[in-house]
């Protein structure tokens, strides 16, 4: 369950969001509440949340005072804003600030779960980045490439994620960090130990192991979606680095 923090100085709305059935359903609980902005900053010092609904006017911090303060201190989190129609303004200003999504007041039930569909999705692609980000962190550490500390391979590992759904090239790369392709091999290879090409492949596999544990998705499939036009060619590589053919991975 994701975790929610509702911001509302209405004590009487508060409650019927509370009685509210589309949370659980959508996969989401309201795990504290908030009566302005500056409790609402409190929760978010002390408590990890993946979600923040809020109105805007409310006494002592407002919704776009609370946002603002968010930004200064670093603080990113899917923000859904709640706007009456007549406070474009402010809706404006918030998403400007950083929130992610609106839903207008008075709240109607359909549309609140078109918004929670809708973090719930960004929430799980992040959760699906950060596993595969955490992967390829451990998997290259154990080839000697320390991904914290080697921001070569850190640039060219975000390009290639950037880019996972291309057939990323090395001149592709070269060009992005501003070196010419033979320079830009020769030091790729002083740097981390291994070729382009090698890296490349590695990253897209982690990916991959994630897509074959977490989906149905078809072999061609997952190899369209790491920019491999042939199937036969994925198998290969993730064969060369894991020993298993992707089949054989899958139902491990």
């Amino acid at each position: 369950m994701y975790k929610i923090l509702v911001v509302d100085d209405d004590a009487a709305l508060r409650f019927v969001y509370r009685k509210m059935n589309v949370w659980k359903e959508q996969g989401f609980e309201i795990a504290k509440e908030a009566s302005n902005g500056r409790d609402a900053l409190e929760n978010l010092k002390n408590e990890k949340f993946d979600v923040v609904i809020t109105d805007i006017r409310m006494p002592i911090l407002d919704g776009i005072e609370m946002l603002r303060k968010m930004r200064e201190r670093g603080i990113t989190i899917y923000t859904i804003l709640l706007s009456s129609y007549n406070e474009f303004e402010y809706a404006r200003q918030a998403m400007i600030l950083g929130a992610s999504d609106f839903v207008v007041k008075p709240v109607k039930k359909e549309e609140l779960v078109e918004a929670l569909k809708r973090a719930r999705e960004y929430l799980d692609t992040s959760k699906e980045e950060e596993q595969l980000l955490e992967q390829i962190k451990n998997t290259f550490l154990k080839r000697g490439i320390d991904y914290q500390n080697n921001s070569f391979f850190r640039e060219i590992c975000e390009y290639v994620l950037e880019h996972i759904k291309e057939n990323v090239t090395m001149e592709m790369v070269a060009e992005h960090m501003g070196y010419n392709k033979d320079y830009f091999g020769k030091t790729c290879r002083q740097k981390t130990g291994y070729n382009f090409k090698t890296l490349m492949n590695g990253i897209k596999m982690e990916y991959a192991k994630i897509l074959l544990k977490k989906t149905s998705d078809k072999t061609y499939e997952i190899s369209e979606k790491l920019g491999y036009a042939a199937p036969d060619y994925f198998t290969k590589v993730f064969k060369e680095e894991t020993g298993m053919t992707p089949s054989m991975y899958r139902n491990l």
